[in-house]
């Protein structure tokens, strides 16, 4: 859950289901994480005895994030958020939830990303630096999950997507630093593929078709052959494929790793030793 872990944990998890090596370890809650990290850079701050102001990125302006900061810590904002917790939501949702029971036109502000952090440093400041004052610069172009190049400011995957759809366009030059431009010509020149989900879901179906015509499609688990077949008829990406063939014995996760190995003939007696 993107929402709960963030984008870097999130993809952790993926990848240990997949069964791919990663160190063994755990990941703290996004939550946790910006509370922490805001908490240590204020006392930092605090301690020189020199700094006036704290300057941070975020979507909405200082009054808003002012208004939400005071709802948080207020008694009856409290009780609801125990409330919800209560119900097994994580706290992201919680916290949500919670607010909408009390004031909800502070909902959409609460769900950009980048006020969340923000929300943090401003109770970090209350609670160790009441008198270095906040200064948030608001994103005047490039949202944060924008996926086209608009202007001369782009999100990471607004530049992502237009690699995969344009390839080397003049667009992404001007929106990109200049070593990592570099880094792709240099790439695009040598004929190293920038590979993308799209691109393996392809050759996957490819994989899988020849296999249908040859009487020889993968045995995924028990009653999913016939499921297999007719799931190659109609879907037209890895989510759709996942989606027709998806089960309470056969989750997504579960499917993707199978399907992954066979991508990569991954050997059977490996697959073993990594189960045992």
């Amino acid at each position: 859950q993107k929402n709960l872990l963030g984008g870097k944990g999130a993809n952790l998890a993926e990848m240990c289901l997949l069964k791919m090596p990663v160190p063994a370890g755990f990941t703290v809650s996004t939550a946790c994480c910006t509370d922490y990290f805001a908490a240590g850079a204020v006392r930092l701050l605090a301690a020189l005895g020199i700094v006036t102001h704290l300057s941070f990125g975020a979507e909405s302006a200082l009054p808003v994030l002012e208004e939400l900061a005071y709802l948080i810590h207020r008694p009856e904002m409290q009780t609801q958020l125990r409330e919800q917790l209560s119900t097994g939501l994580s706290y992201p949702a919680a916290l949500q939830k919670a607010i909408e029971a009390i004031n909800p036109t502070l909902v959409p502000a609460l769900r950009q990303p980048n006020n969340i952090l923000g929300l943090s440093y401003l109770n970090a400041l209350r609670t160790y630096a009441p008198l270095i004052k906040a200064l948030p610069i608001a994103r005047t172009q490039g949202a944060y999950h924008d996926t086209a190049v608009n202007g001369p400011l782009a999100s990471a995957s607004a530049i992502r997507a237009a690699l995969v759809q344009k390839g080397l366009a003049k667009e992404l030059q001007a929106v990109m630093p200049a070593g990592s431009w570099q880094g792709i010509c240099n790439c695009h020149a040598t004929q190293q593929l920038l590979l993308n989900h799209h691109k393996l879901a392809q050759l996957l179906f490819y994989r899988l078709r020849l296999a249908k015509v040859a009487g020889q499609l993968p045995v995924l688990g028990e009653g999913l052959e016939n499921r297999l077949g007719k799931a190659l008829t109609t879907a037209d990406s890895w989510a759709s494929l996942l989606e027709a063939l998806k089960s309470k014995r056969y989750p997504r996760a579960r499917l993707a790793r199978q399907l992954t190995h066979y991508l990569l003939d991954t050997p059977i007696e490996l697959l073993h030793r990594i189960d045992r």
